[in-house]
Order: structure tokens, then sequence, then C-alpha cells
């Protein structure tokens, strides 16, 4: 039963392959594939000019650092192990004798 089914399906796949429309690429002539790579130019040039354009204004942004305040718990893994460091120590959680 198993190969009847088989088949009848290989016979339908090919029957709807046969009924679909082939696109044929049509291959252009070297005079559209100029006038294509004008308009490609083009188009590049714009996007260029464009994003010249944004690198410039991103240059005259001034970038500032920001300073942290207040209490920062520091992490440190090594070969040797992790260490945990408050930079206040007043302020380390009771689970960790701290008086927090």
């Amino acid at each position: 039963m198993s190969q009847i089914a088989a088949t009848e399906a290989a016979k339908q796949r090919q029957e709807t392959a046969k009924s679909r429309p082939v696109s044929e690429e049509r291959r252009y002539t070297q005079e559209e594939l100029l006038e294509e790579a004008k308009l490609t130019a083009v188009e590049n040039e714009k996007d260029l000019r464009r994003l010249v354009r944004i690198e410039e204004d991103m240059k005259k942004v001034v970038w500032h650092k920001v300073q942290l305040t207040g209490p920062r718990v520091q992490y440190r893994s090594t070969k040797e192990g992790n260490t945990i460091t408050w930079t206040e120590p007043a302020t380390m959680p009771a689970a960790f004798g701290g008086s927090a």
C-alpha cells in the first residue's frame, strides 16, 4: 500500500510541476546594464552623502562619562577566587556581616 501511495504522490508532484508557469530569466543588454549601473551609482552617492553627514553630526556631539555616586559593589573573579568589595562598608548588608 505504501508504494502505491508513494508513486501516486510522485505523479501528483510531477503534474503540479508541469502546470506551474516557468519564468524565464531575461538577459539584459549591455546598454540596460550600464543604465542600471548609472542609477545605482546615483543612489550610492546619495547614501554616502547622508552617512557622511550623520558621521559629522556625531563628531559634534560631546560625550560625557557618567560619574557614579553612592555606594557600589565591586565583584572580581580571578583564578584564585571571587571577591566582593563594598565601596562603603557601612552599607554592607547584614547577611555579609555589615550593619545595614
